[in-house]
């Protein structure tokens, strides 16, 4: 410890910079996260309701099961994965954390509260699995997968996924 005023202020002052700092950052993490995953809800909400816009004016008879029929046409389009409930009614898991939880609530609050959110992996991508029901039905319901593509540059947080 210095022995003189001068210094003992001086190493109170780098103390009290150095928490500052550190503060700061820790801080400035926490809300660049936040705003990233607010980014991607918004972001993903526009994009599913385009799509189940798309989906509702696609026609019966264009929704087929076959390889290469509408589905995977709009689907190539959006840049998602579209499966439908006939072919499977479960897919992926239920999310476990409460990041997603936001997002989940949105999605509900737009699409209609039986709207179902999922997570799955594919060949090491994460995958966010929606169930839209595009009709009167439940019958006539889509499961739309957004892959997950820069996990590294930012584009969802990883807490989100948790």
């Amino acid at each position: 410890m210095p022995k003189t005023l001068f210094w003992r202020l001086a190493m109170l002052l780098m103390i009290a910079l150095a928490v500052a700092v550190l503060a700061m950052t820790l801080l400035f993490r926490h809300d660049r996260a936040s705003l990233i995953a607010r980014n991607f809800t918004e972001a993903k909400l526009s994009q599913v309701e385009a799509l189940r816009t798309t989906l509702t004016h696609l026609a019966t008879d264009e929704r087929g099961n076959r390889p290469g029929g509408g589905l995977q046409k709009i689907g190539r389009e959006y840049g998602m994965l579209l499966v439908p409930v006939d072919r499977r009614p479960e897919i992926g898991r239920l999310p476990s954390g409460p990041a997603l939880q936001p997002f989940v609530e949105k999605l509900q609050e737009q699409l209609g509260h039986d709207t179902e959110v999922r997570l799955g992996m594919r060949m090491d991508q994460p995958i966010v699995w929606i169930r839209l029901n595009v009709g009167g039905d439940a019958s006539k319901g889509v499961w739309a997968g957004i892959p997950i593509r820069n996990l590294d540059a930012g584009e969802v947080p990883m807490r989100l996924l948790l």
